[in-house]
């Protein structure tokens, strides 16, 4: 998991659902309020860092929309130049395109 202060806490979060399951099973409220308590604890001590991953997450998101609406602008715009000019030289223009659509299908 690694060695910073966030693998400890996440180890420590791990450990103490663990231990409200078993208090769970073995049906000791003492137990659970307990381990509940430090799972609700180490959940808040954590709530930054998710916090901060959601932001890059919906960042990264905004952006794959954007290159998405970009992709298709070009598309269109290429896809008029194909039509143009393949009635000339089809053997020319699907050639590059067919290599592109290949080089990013990786």
């Amino acid at each position: 998991m690694g060695d910073g202060p966030n693998a400890v806490l996440l180890a420590q979060l791990l450990h103490a659902v663990h231990d409200e399951s078993d208090a769970l099973i073995a049906n000791d409220p003492v137990r659970l309020v307990d381990a509940t308590s430090r799972k609700q604890h180490l959940l808040r001590l954590l709530a930054p860092q998710t916090h901060a991953l959601r932001a890059i997450r919906r960042l990264d998101v905004d952006e794959r929309e954007r290159l998405a609406r970009e992709a298709a602008r070009l598309t269109a715009v290429d896809g008029h130049t194909i039509e143009r000019l393949g009635a000339r030289r089809p053997f020319e223009i699907d050639q590059p395109f067919a290599a592109a659509r290949a080089a990013h299908s990786n």
